[in-house]
């Protein structure tokens, strides 16, 4: 690596330079918002939503699942949008659309009296999409960037590191929201805004500062995707069975993402306290995901840790059918939660074993497109068999058949694989 690259060669953590952590910093508030806060904060929102008289249950959940819509909407265009615009210029705007859709979703009867041939929920629905769309943006596209401004030892480190901002982004959403819902809705979603405006402004100053320090880099998708390398068939077959597990998982853990705390209060009947302790389980468990992910990845390898976190997630997202216990619940919290960003980071370590550096960030795009995709049906169809037969066993119970099932898919593949590697090499 150039010396020009990371013109500072002080260590700072963990041996990394100062560029090199201000990148991870700027992938880690990407991540934070694009999922953390525009996607997990609507989670212990969507009760009070329907407690508050905002919306009606039915309302709520499709608000959830537009939001999902908007994740494979915009996992779908990153790479187009990657084309014509600087990473960083997208990655600022998506920053602020975000910001905009905690702000202006902060009154109940919004957009009137001024535009008030939008009703409320398409007005809201709306702005869930676009922080939807705005968030599988920043997931796709903050990592690559960030992975650009790294040395090759310091990308597996970094490339975990980005994904802790989802759990932070849940913890955050987990302690303030419950204290602050208590006393206005409208204060809650104006606090998020504020919350989002702060590390909007973080972000603008580590770009600046970054492409200030290091020399200019071709950060669009064409640029690094300028010689593609046409994959091998056998390897095509190993990266879509990858791929089509991860979509499974996307389907799986909705429940937990959704519906969880709307669970806990209405059909469990825990205080706003408590259930609110069970989504900052959620968050503690997001943030040590990427750390346990990377230690079992350089301990027994992608493919192995990506099975075993397949079956750990789907066990815990099992437990409510066995317990209602609050001890049985918190573990399933945790679990689930750590599971979250641990599957993605370990994803994307894996497709990019199978496909190399230089197709990573488009096949990662496809592995996204299709996770958001999953996600996006499975909104929309966990919230319609819920509304038909207002049982939550009966989701619970899907979503740990969809992760033992991509646990089967993942077992393929790694059958596949050595079948492939036993194969006589074909005679000249």
């Amino acid at each position: 690596m150039s010396s020009s690259f990371h013109p500072q060669t002080e260590r700072l953590f963990l041996g990394l330079t100062r560029s090199e952590c201000q990148a991870i910093l700027l992938g880690l508030i990407a991540t934070l918002a694009g999922i953390g806060l525009a996607r997990f904060s609507f989670t212990p929102l969507l009760p009070q939503l329907i407690l508050a008289g905002w919306f009606s249950s039915e309302q709520a959940f499709l608000l959830g699942a537009a939001n999902l819509a908007g994740y494979f909407t915009g996992a779908v265009l990153s790479l187009f949008f990657a084309r014509y615009f600087a990473l960083v210029r997208l990655i600022q705007a998506c920053l602020i659309l975000i910001l905009l859709s905690f702000l202006l979703s902060s009154q109940p009867h919004w957009p009137a009296p001024w535009m008030s041939w939008i009703s409320p929920y398409s007005w809201f629905a709306g702005w869930r999409f676009i922080a939807g769309a705005t968030g599988a943006m920043l997931v796709v596209l903050a990592p690559g960037y960030v992975l650009n401004q790294l040395r090759f030892e310091q990308r597996a480190l970094g490339g975990s590191l980005v994904f802790t901002g989802v759990g932070v982004g849940a913890l955050l959403s987990a302690t303030l929201i419950p204290a602050l819902v208590e006393t206005s809705l409208s204060l809650t979603w104006q606090a998020l805004a504020g919350l989002q405006a702060a590390i909007t402004l973080v972000a603008f100053w580590l770009i600046q500062d970054l492409q200030r320090r290091t020399a200019p880099q071709p950060h669009t998708a064409a640029s690094t995707a300028a010689q593609p390398i046409a994959p091998k068939t056998g390897v095509m077959l190993l990266v879509a069975l990858v791929i089509v597990a991860y979509s499974f998982d996307a389907l799986g853990f909705v429940p937990h993402t959704v519906f969880w705390m709307d669970y806990l209060v209405r059909d469990l009947a825990f205080s706003t306290q408590a259930s609110s302790l069970q989504w900052i389980l959620f968050g503690c468990g997001a943030m040590c995901g990427p750390f346990i992910a990377g230690i079992l990845a350089r301990n027994i390898g992608f493919h192995s840790a990506l099975m075993w976190g397949f079956a750990l997630k789907g066990t815990a997202i099992a437990l409510p059918l066995l317990s209602s216990h609050p001890l049985s619940l918190s573990l399933s919290s945790f679990v689930v939660g750590l599971w979250v960003p641990g599957l993605v980071a370990l994803t994307s370590g894996r497709v990019a074993e199978l496909m190399g550096s230089l197709q990573h960030r488009q096949y990662w795009a496809y592995a996204t497109a299709a996770f958001a995709l999953a996600q996006a049906a499975s909104g929309y169809l966990l919230s319609g068999l819920y509304q038909a037969t207002q049982d939550y066993t009966l989701l619970f119970q899907l979503g740990s058949g969809c992760l033992f099932f991509g646990l089967l898919l993942l077992i393929i593949s790694s059958i596949t694989q050595r079948s492939q590697q036993h194969q006589p090499a074909p005679t000249p």
